[in-house]
């Protein structure tokens, strides 16, 4: 379960693209809150919400604190990066109820070595994440997948996933989560070209031989 946390926040006032970056180089990171409450435009500190997300990853629900309201139970829904610096612009937030089903794309996370990659196969990843739903006190960070039974030639799907009590899985039950491919075989041209390559670049790397001394 992840843990519970605190997001402290301050109403902004004032909202347009030149107020945004006022903000930005002000060390604040606007934000807007919405879902079961009136949309609300923030700004959050930018050190202490970067440490949070570093620490604690993407996939959080938290009590939401602005200035001296009650708290609100939120999830962290978006996050927009500078194309550049990588800095976080803005951030989307959205109230929920601790009795309702959530939906979220959770990041799979492979553990566990394939018995096909010690026969010489290639574990593959074939998706990134995967949409479930559970209840807000469920939630988890990310899907752990234990891929060690893998031998050459098997697959999981997501239908084969052991997911923790109480989620259900959104993404189809048919994709394919991982698979280990057979080790790649050579054709005689390609063996051929390699064979040139290395004799090629043994060639390069010889020196030039010594001249003999003037009598």
């Amino acid at each position: 379960m992840v843990e519970e946390m605190v997001v402290k926040a301050v109403k902004r006032v004032a909202d347009g693209t030149g107020e945004a970056r006022r903000q930005r180089r002000a060390g604040q990171i606007p934000a807007v809150v919405y879902g079961n409450t009136e949309p609300q435009s923030i700004q959050l500190d930018a050190h202490d919400f970067e440490l949070m997300l570093q620490r604690h990853g993407h996939n959080f629900v938290a009590d939401l604190v602005v200035e001296d309201e009650k708290p609100l139970k939120v999830l962290l829904k978006d996050l927009q990066h500078h194309p550049i610096s990588g800095n976080i612009i803005h951030a989307d937030f959205v109230s929920i109820s601790m009795t309702e089903a959530l939906q979220v794309s959770l990041p799979v996370e492979f553990v566990g070595e394939p018995a096909g990659v010690a026969e010489g196969g290639t574990l593959e990843q074939l998706v990134s994440e995967v949409e479930i739903s559970c209840l807000p006190a469920d939630m988890v960070d990310r899907i752990t997948v234990d891929v060690s039974g893998l031998g050459i030639g098997d697959h999981l799907t997501v239908g084969d996933l052991a997911l923790p009590t109480g989620f259900t899985a959104l993404t189809d039950s048919d994709v394919a989560v991982a698979s280990v491919a057979a080790p790649r075989v050579l054709t005689d041209e390609e063996e051929a070209e390699d064979a040139a390559a290395e004799a090629e670049g043994e060639e390069e790397g010889e020196a030039p031989a010594a001249e003999a001394p003037e009598a």
